[in-house]
């Protein structure tokens, strides 16, 4: 009854769950984890338990207990922070970050009143070449609250969000910086090139004035409208163009509309899947192979769960679809691309299980820089790039079929 009284009292089913663990590490000052399952929190001058958390195999939270360390007041003082901070809204504030496109962007794009795509202020540093990461300031709405940290959490999280919905769904944007401080040794140029040198230097996009929060979503009456493109030429233009800027499909609205009309647990999965495409775009500089199974796994993401099968009574297999049968059924249904026939989908699956369990990299990854010209070679950059057309059209056939 205990476990019961703590999870309806600290309201578990209302509130959002990082946010409530943000605010039980605050109010005790120390958290331990003494198992995949289960979490401690003491106060900062105790080391017993002042309450105990359990999770399920998904890392949702179950029960609370209280500990030995548990005060009087610690209960009550709890309840009055959950109401206080994390179901009382301070009001709608406006978030802002940098996103990097393969394309400069010149206009401006707003869904609703959730989120703005803008160019980034005059003062902010801007690419002087075709190719590379042109930045664009993403700006979004989310519900404030009178914590810092929980607004911190409740910013950063609508912020991802909106970056992978905006990876999956456009061809160009695929990235912030991310929230992970990164070094790297960069070339410090100088016009005698006998004077070039490296330095070891923080990955970092900023400008004068930049901040993680705006008074409201920045005005666009000097700005034109993104252009959007039809459909069926957006998603399957290859290369990039000079002069060529930054578009749009143009039923974004509606595929935006669909996305957060979908279940919560829907919507984690069509954002799983977009981690894994955007992760391929990551790692594909460092390793095709690696790069090609992240594809296969934004497809798997998006797939249902595997239907009970019934088993042989002599040898015991299942006689359900495998999973090389079940991914080219939904390949076939969200991705229905002429160009891949059934036969060469079940090779790019059987290629990815050969990937993932070590018995094969790829060219590139085991020769000379790109894997050169040989047949093998052209064979894969064939299948990569028909992996990159199944799955961006699979994401956003998915939230059409919503």
């Amino acid at each position: 009854m205990e476990q019961k009284r703590l999870v309806d009292r600290f309201r578990v089913a209302d509130a959002d769950q990082s946010e409530l663990e943000q605010l039980l590490l605050a109010h005790f000052g120390r958290s331990s984890g003494v198992s995949p399952s289960e979490v401690h929190y003491s106060h900062a001058d105790g080391a017993e338990p002042a309450l105990v958390v359990t999770y399920d195999g998904d890392g949702v939270l179950v029960t609370i207990e209280s500990g030995p360390a548990l005060r009087d007041q610690d209960v009550p003082e709890i309840e009055e922070k959950i109401e206080r901070f994390l179901l009382t809204s301070t009001g709608v504030a406006i978030g802002q970050t940098i996103l990097f496109a393969h394309l400069p962007t010149t206009g401006h794009f707003k869904y609703r009143d959730v989120f703005q795509i803008a160019p980034v202020p005059p003062e902010a540093p801007r690419l002087d070449t075709v190719i590379g990461d042109h930045p664009l300031l993403l700006q979004y709405a989310f519900s404030s609250s009178e914590d810092f940290q929980v607004s911190s959490l409740r910013r950063s999280r609508v912020s991802r969000e909106i970056e992978l919905l905006c990876v999956a769904l456009t061809t160009s944007i695929w990235k912030s910086d991310g929230h992970m401080v990164r070094y790297h040794w960069v070339l410090h140029n100088d016009a005698d090139p006998s004077k070039w040198k490296s330095e070891f230097r923080q990955g970092m996009y900023t400008y004068q004035g930049a901040s993680g929060l705006a008074p409201a979503f920045a005005g666009t009456t000097e700005t034109p409208a993104i252009t959007l493109t039809p459909q069926a030429a957006y998603y399957h233009s290859v290369g990039i163009s000079v002069g060529q800027v930054l578009d749009l499909p143009e039923d974004l609205d509606g595929l935006l509309d669909r996305f957060f009309k979908c279940p919560r647990e829907d919507r984690d999965r069509f954002l799983r899947a977009s981690f894994w495409f955007q992760h391929a775009q990551r790692v594909s500089s460092v390793s095709r192979s690696a790069s090609f199974n992240a594809l296969v796994s934004a497809i798997e993401a998006l797939m249902p769960p595997a239907e009970a099968a019934s088993q042989c009574r002599t040898c015991n297999k299942a006689l359900g679809k495998g999973p090389t049968a079940r991914f080219t059924d939904f390949v076939e249904r969200f991705a229905p691309d002429p160009a891949v026939s059934r036969q060469d989908r079940r090779k790019l699956y059987s290629l990815r299980s050969a990937l993932s369990h070590g018995g094969s990299l790829l060219h590139s990854d085991r020769h000379s820089w790109m894997g050169g010209m040989t047949s093998k070679a052209l064979d894969e950059w064939s299948d990569q790039r028909a992996m990159w057309q199944i799955v961006r059209v699979a994401l956003v056939n998915w939230i059409r079929g919503h």
